[in-house]
């Protein structure tokens, strides 16, 4: 018995030892994308949320040059997941007030806090704010969240919070909470659903969560969501049955980069772009709101495209205007210190060739480290955005600056000038909203900023051309690269949203006719070159190598003279003496002939 109680009694002071740790919830402070995205802005201001230094940083209109403002409170123990701007539509006081809403979590109690936040601008001073007005309303009692997701509606008069507990519909205005569920009563759904990303519009929102499957309760699938507005509820959902989405429920309840998402609602298109960059991919989805019965209203799938491999495409969505959508890639690891780009696509096409990339060789960043926002502003036609300053240790922008010469942009948008096409030409006259026409008996290759009316001077206009869109000296490339691609990327340790409302300029378009009667003029003069250099060396052969050969044959004569010379004279030498014999004479042969006679 006594072995069994001190078991017991060890079981029991164990769970009293466990139960703290298992019951502590970690905060991550030092990274800001956990749990939501705390950056918002319009026309008037710029906000992003700073947990670790309990605070925020504000921004100001026009943005250039740089105003912005830091609040800290550090007695506020308020961990923000969510927020976003409210528009002020007081024109007396416009310039001066700024308000902001976000839904929070308290860490020391795990209570919910919907806070209206309002300050001056006149109140700045040294970029710092001591002052603001905070209004806070408890939402949900001491239960933690993994998720909330926060958006002030069009009208600018509700906000729409979804959490894992709950849903929240919220007065801004009058600072009142008009429906406040939860999650299983608002869903009708008898398992959890943990909504990962939402959009509005002023009648309804769209949302994708992660739902455990009625199959296999150890599964959570992927579901896309349509909710009324007034009055608040959900209508219907759609599961995308794939594979690829499952995940295990542990993971998908749970906070997980991984398991981020994005989506952006076109209300005039009727449709949806929803990102999930953990497999790198982005659906579209069509809206059916037209009819009067709202509870005839569905969402449906219509595509899906797969951007490169390992890419985090996806991890944040965005409309440009009705055709076109900006994508954000957290890790393309395609250019030299670069981590993540922005890609534009043409909506209505699979979404394979980017229309533009940033940043890029026009729209170049310096290197950052501690900045968080990256304002790029839309520009007039003649106009792009350039990189103007670090600004502070929160924010970098850009500001306007006119295209360079050879180039032109003939709307308004945030992207780059568009390179002259071929025999059209720009010296740089501002605003350039068009290249101007090159006269017929010039060439006048890509990017040109003058004619050029011989073919020697051909290569250097190209590199007078083409310098102001490489850094490298001609003739080192003489050829220009696109200016989709990066110079000096970003190097990003953490995803930065975007601030994207303008429309993106369309890219030009070679014309095969105008490539090829473009080939035709190099290449003519480059065969007649090479036609009159085999000549010349064939009629060298024929003449001149001929009358050389005449000319070498005499020295070849008199050496064979010479050789023949020194080898008798050698013969000479090398004969033996000759032997000289003593002819007999007169006299002695008359002897001779008397002996015989006598014999």
């Amino acid at each position: 018995m006594n072995k069994t109680y001190f078991i017991i009694s060890y079981i029991f002071i164990f769970l009293l030892i466990l139960k703290p740790i298992v019951c502590v919830i970690v905060y991550d402070t030092s990274d800001d994308n956990a749990h939501g995205v705390r950056i918002a802005g319009n026309d008037q201001f710029i906000v992003y949320g700073m947990n670790l230094a309990m605070g925020f940083d504000i921004t100001f209109a026009p943005f250039v040059p740089l105003t912005d403002c830091v609040y800290v409170n550090q007695s506020r123990d308020f961990y923000i997941y969510s927020l976003d701007v409210v528009f002020n539509n007081d024109n007396n006081t416009s310039d001066q007030l700024f308000t902001f809403v976000q839904i929070s979590e308290q860490m020391s109690t795990q209570n919910v806090y919907f806070s209206i936040i309002t300050g001056n601008k006149s109140l700045c001073i040294n970029g710092t704010m001591s002052t603001v007005s905070i209004r806070d309303t408890l939402i949900w009692n001491g239960t933690h969240q993994e998720y909330m997701l926060l958006k002030v509606v069009p009208s600018q008069k509700y906000a729409c919070v979804f959490a894992d507990s709950f849903a929240l519909m919220f007065d801004i205005v009058n600072n009142e909470i008009i429906e406040l569920t939860d999650s299983y009563t608002f869903f009708s759904y008898p398992y959890p659903v943990v909504p990962h990303a939402i959009d509005v519009t002023d009648t309804y929102v769209i949302g994708v969560a992660y739902a455990t499957s009625f199959v296999n309760p150890n599964i959570a699938i992927v579901i896309a969501f349509l909710c009324e507005l007034q009055p608040f509820r959900a209508i219907n959902y759609t599961t995308v049955y794939s594979n690829l989405f499952y995940q295990t429920v542990p993971l998908a309840t749970t906070y997980n980069i991984a398991n981020q998402m994005s989506i952006a609602i076109n209300n005039e298109r009727q449709m949806a772009v929803f990102g999930f960059p953990l497999f790198s991919v982005v659906l579209l989805f069509n809206i059916n709101t037209t009819s009067t019965n709202t509870s005839q209203w569905n969402i449906n799938l219509m595509r899906t495209d797969f951007g490169p491999p390992n890419s985090g495409f996806g991890q944040s969505v965005a409309w440009i205007d009705d055709k076109t959508v900006a994508i954000l890639l957290y890790s393309i690891n395609a250019r030299s210190r670069s981590q993540s780009e922005v890609w534009t696509f043409a909506v209505d096409m699979p979404l394979q060739i980017p229309l533009s990339v940033f940043p890029n060789n026009q729209q170049i960043l310096e290197l950052v480290i501690y900045n968080f926002v990256i304002l790029v502003p839309s520009q007039a036609p003649g106009y792009q955005s350039i990189w103007y300053d670090y600004g502070d240790f929160y924010t970098c922008i850009f500001q306007s600056a006119p295209c360079p010469s050879g180039t032109y942009k003939n709307e308004t948008g945030y992207g780059v000038c568009t390179i002259c096409p071929p025999q059209t030409k720009n010296p740089g006259n501002e605003p350039a909203i068009e290249c101007s026409s090159c006269l017929s008996n010039s060439f006048c290759p890509l990017g040109s900023i003058d004619d050029v009316y011989t073919f020697f001077l051909f290569f250097s206009s190209i590199c007078k051309s083409m310098i102001i869109y490489n850094e490298k000296p001609c003739p080192a490339n003489v050829i220009p690269p696109s200016y989709f691609a990066p110079q000096r990327p970003l190097l990003i340790k953490q995803i930065i949203p975007l601030v994207i409302n303008s429309t993106i300029q369309s890219i030009y378009k070679q014309d095969n006719e105008r490539s090829i009667h473009l080939i035709i003029i190099i290449l003519i003069p480059l065969l007649i070159i090479i036609i009159t250099i085999l000549l010349s060396r064939f009629v060298y052969r024929k003449f001149f190598v001929k009358q050389s050969l005449r000319t070498s044959s005499i020295p070849s004569i008199s050496s064979n003279i010479n050789t023949n010379q020194r080898n008798n004279c050698e013969h000479e030498r090398n004969a033996k003496p000759y032997q000289i014999s003593r002819l007999p004479s007169p006299h002695e042969d008359s002897l001779y002939k008397e002996r015989q006679r006598h014999i």
